[in-house]
């Protein structure tokens, strides 16, 4: 519920302001607060579990990096025939993840170890496929012309990347393109807080101060990055969005969202409906929404609005169904055999 609270919080606040400005300790902040708590019960041996059940792990990189990209994009072309509506449907199936996603996967009673591990993994592989595919949609994007490239542009024209300060301009969060970098992201997002996490598991003293509010830090964290995103000047262009426009794109997100969920759960109920397929399914259904969205803004400058819409309207469509599926479907007692 506080989720949707911060969401509608940010838009209120965004139409009262027209925005406020994006600042990348943006994403310094989120992996401090949203990925490091869940990690501090994380162990480096749980990356062993890759290797012990090597069905599950070949499963999930085919599920991952094939099936869903897939559907995102098969069921974008039945309905759009703008190219740029591809690539952010396709861009949207490639981001294993979420920013909740350990939140989900503890809530089901799933292993969260083995779900960081398939994390890690899928995202090292992401952010190789991110090169050749960024290199791609900006290539396209460079032959159109936009009437909203001028309203963005402004953002990009002032360095405003943290690394970049903290290292006095050898570390960037952008390519020579002007582009974002994934391993820069990569970084921030995930390896700094992980090791971060290692460090403070290193005190006792910190763990029995960290590991019993973990849940609250994480809730209260995950609230005010949704609220600042959807406050960001970015975002307030979708007000101006024809409402027909608005509800295709929130047509065609539910129906691939379906399609996933029915996929995965199928798969999750033939693996044998315990605490691994759980994690599995999580992995699988949740998308990097967040990490999407920060990555439609420098988009959009080349396709419009409607790219960052597809990843505003992710999160409402993601959150609805995970909160259905976690009330209504995965209630039942799980088997604890593995």
């Amino acid at each position: 519920m506080e989720v949707f609270i911060a969401i509608v919080g940010g838009l209120v606040l965004n139409w009262f302001t027209w925005g406020v400005p994006l600042y990348s300790i943006l994403c310094v902040f989120a992996g401090i607060f949203l990925m490091m708590p869940p990690l501090l019960k994380f162990q480096w041996k749980d990356f062993l579990l890759l290797k012990r059940y090597p069905m599950i792990t070949l499963l999930t990189l085919l599920i991952n990096f094939w099936c869903i990209p897939l559907i995102f994009s098969a069921v974008s072309l039945l309905f759009f025939d703008e190219i740029s509506m591809t690539y952010a449907f396709l861009l949207l199936g490639l981001m294993s993840w979420g920013g909740m996603l350990l939140s989900w996967v503890q809530k089901n009673a799933g292993d969260t170890s083995l779900a960081f591990s398939l994390f890690f993994l899928n995202f090292s592989l992401f952010a190789l496929i991110f090169f050749p595919l960024n290199g791609l949609i900006v290539s396209e994007g460079e032959a159109h012309t936009d009437i909203y490239a001028s309203l963005f542009q402004h953002v990009w024209e002032t360095p405003t990347c943290v690394l970049d300060t903290l290292t006095g301009g050898y570390v960037s969060c952008f390519t020579s393109g002007g582009e974002i970098s994934p391993m820069v992201a990569f970084f921030v997002l995930i390896l700094f807080p992980f090791f971060l996490s290692r460090i403070i598991r290193l005190s006792k003293k910190c763990m029995d101060i960290f590991v019993p509010h973990i849940k609250h830090i994480s809730r209260i964290a995950t609230s005010a990055v949704i609220l600042y995103i959807f406050s960001l000047e970015q975002v307030h262009y979708i007000f101006s969005i024809e409402s027909l426009v608005l509800w295709k794109i929130a047509g065609v997100l539910l129906l691939s969202y379906i399609l996933i969920y029915l996929l995965v759960f199928v798969i999750y109920i033939y693996g044998g409906k315990n605490e691994l397929w759980m994690s599995v399914f999580w992995v699988s259904v949740t998308r990097f929404i967040t990490l999407g969205l920060i990555f439609s803004f420098v988009y959009s400058t080349y396709f419009g609005v409607n790219f960052l819409l597809v990843f505003v309207l992710a999160y409402f469509v993601q959150i609805i169904f995970s909160s259905l599926v976690t009330r209504y479907i995965f209630s039942w007692p799980l088997h604890k055999e593995k």
